[in-house]
């Protein structure tokens, strides 16, 4: 692990809250409800596209993968009204990180949040995982900067509100792109198998299978 290490920024889907089978099931009913359908076996490849994805470029696949011809404004709309019911229902940490975010405390570690979410997923995530009591007011969103993920901007904004250079943070990532921004930020990242699938973070600087893994 690096060295002189001020603050650690965590991605939050399926990062921090597990949510990849939530946005890929609201996906999926987004589409079959405009008669379109995907079949089983290619299921499993279309969820490691929206892996690390924001609601804008999920938005732009639908209209140029599947022909989608709802306005960009009514995709992102009804997505997130189908994404925050999702949330209503079933939510929950990604298991180890709670214990490994009192780790990050204890060692006296800034911490942050930044993600390719919408604004009001993460509100409603925060609310209902209580992220307010564990980041405070450091939780950033695609709406915070000029370019989401794979850019850099994102994180290179959370650790200009955190106070600390970029080559002082360590990125926990589940996504190529969400890797790629943190390297592109100068950050150490760290890709975790959240998705039970190494490949999706193989140009992560460190690979782990777990929290209990990463060593302070």
């Amino acid at each position: 692990m690096k060295k002189n290490i001020k603050a650690i920024i965590f991605d939050h889907d399926n990062t921090i809250a597990h949510t990849e089978p939530l946005w890929v099931q609201s996906v999926v009913e987004f589409l079959q409800e405009r008669g379109i359908r995907i079949k089983e076996d290619a299921l499993d490849t279309f969820s490691d596209k929206l892996l690390g994805l924001g609601l804008v470029p999920i938005a732009h696949l639908l209209i140029q993968k599947f022909k989608v011809t709802d306005s960009l404004d009514t995709i992102q709309k009804e997505l997130c009204e189908k994404i925050q019911r999702a949330y209503r229902a079933d939510l929950s940490f990604i298991p180890g990180f709670f214990d490994f975010f009192k780790r990050v405390q204890k060692a006296g570690l800034k911490a942050a949040i930044a993600s390719n979410s919408d604004p009001g997923s993460l509100a409603l995530a925060a609310q209902r995982l209580g992220l307010e009591k564990l980041f405070g007011t450091h939780m950033y969103n695609a709406a915070d900067v000029a370019r989401p993920k794979p850019h850099p901007d994102l994180y290179l904004h959370a650790s200009k509100m955190l106070g600390v250079r970029p080559e002082e943070c360590i990125a926990i990532e589940d996504s190529s792109h969400g890797i790629a921004a943190a390297q592109a930020a100068g950050m150490y990242c760290v890709g975790i198998t959240t998705s039970g699938k190494r490949e999706l973070v193989a140009s992560a600087d460190l690979i782990v299978d777990s929290y209990d893994e990463i060593r302070l």
